[in-house]
């Protein structure tokens, strides 16, 4: 056992949470860092849902799921004397680490950095327009204007093409995590926003949210998903007078997101091929189609559904159902999301409104 008592030393500071089992991975000793309580090997699965072989010969991550619903990556390596298995070393990553983790991958860096170098590009051309754009409107030159909104309007564009491929890019590769929120307190910041730039364009927005609607989800993704909606709804409403209106309820079993506007509907049939990322590229135009996939594949990850009403001299209505947490989700629960909305240039929100939104006047 001495060199037990070595391991012991070694982890006993160590600033993630390990435990020491034997053979058969039954608990030891822990370094009380937040190993979960009552830990049982029963709770431990590897890729594909099966239970680790025991004695765990070769070092293996592994997902650990307590009754109590933390879900935990756990990395198990063997302690060996000789060939002979001793015991396990087990160490827990939580939520964070693995975050962490991604955000280190080298697919994400790639997808990071290369969306990141074209929205930098891009300002770069933004910032070329700012500093010469003053001088034309002393001159007023008409035709440079109108060239400098349609050049910032569709470079504007763009920013929210490449925010909603990162978004697209989570959900392919899984990295998403949800946690308990109040879909009330995120939807309602978003429409204080989205309020402020209807105003500017002299377009009619109302909004009526439902309080303390709580669901289990990812406050950005939330976000994005809306915001999406809800820039199309203006964007694409052919009222002389745009009107946009958002809704937020519940029924039995859902949360319930509607968005309407009040111009001729695109057939329904139409908006249904946008959920699907790139089918409608097929017949491109200057609709694009991955907003819709965003808010489409937002849905679906949370087990809910996108579903379109529309119809001629009808408004058009996007409606998201989101299952409710079968459990009733406590305050103390609840993950701040002030941070969420803070309008910083380059913010996915703020992306996905430039589209429509900032036409640079």
């Amino acid at each position: 056992m001495d060199n037990w008592e070595t391991i012991k030393s070694i982890y006993k500071d160590f600033d993630k949470a390990v435990m020491l089992t034997d053979e058969q991975l039954i608990p030891v000793w822990d370094n009380d860092k937040g190993v979960p309580k009552g830990f049982s090997a029963e709770h431990l699965t590897v890729f594909g849902g099966r239970k680790p072989a025991l004695p765990v010969t070769k070092p293996v991550v592994a997902q650990y799921t307590p009754p109590s619903g933390k879900v935990f990556a756990v990395q198990l390596q063997p302690i060996k004397n000789g060939e002979k298995t001793k015991g396990c070393i087990i160490t827990f990553y939580g939520c964070e680490d693995i975050e962490m983790l991604e955000a280190n991958s080298g697919h994400l860096l790639f997808r990071s950095n290369f969306l990141g170098n074209i929205r930098n590009e891009l300002s770069q051309i933004i910032c070329a327009l700012d500093l010469n754009k003053q001088k034309y409107v002393d001159m007023g030159d008409i035709d440079y204007l109108y060239l400098d909104s349609l050049t910032r309007q569709r470079i504007l564009r763009a920013f929210s093409a490449t925010t909603n491929l990162g978004e697209l890019s989570r959900y392919y590769n899984g990295l998403i995590r949800n946690y308990p929120l109040s879909a009330s307190q995120v939807i309602n910041e978003l429409c204080e926003r989205a309020d402020e730039q209807f105003e500017k364009t002299e377009a009619k927005f109302t909004y009526d949210i439902q309080d303390k609607v709580f669901i289990t989800s990812n406050a950005e993704r939330l976000g994005a998903a809306v915001g999406n909606l809800l820039i199309n709804a203006y964007i694409y409403c052919n009222s002389e007078h745009k009107e946009c209106s958002l809704t937020l309820r519940t029924d039995n079993s859902n949360a319930i997101i509607e968005i309407s506007d009040n111009g001729d509907a695109c057939s329904e049939k139409k908006l249904m091929s946008y959920r699907k990322p790139f089918e409608a590229f097929e017949d491109f135009g200057d609709h694009e189609s991955l907003g819709i996939s965003v808010a489409a594949m937002y849905c679906r990850s949370l087990g809910g559904e996108l579903v379109f009403k529309a119809g001629k001299n009808k408004p058009t209505t996007a409606i998201m159902t989101i299952p409710l947490p079968e459990k009733a989700i406590m305050q103390h629960e609840l993950k701040a999301v002030e941070e969420l909305f803070i309008p910083v240039p380059y913010g996915i929100v703020s992306c996905i409104f430039a589209k429509g939104f900032d036409r640079g006047e």
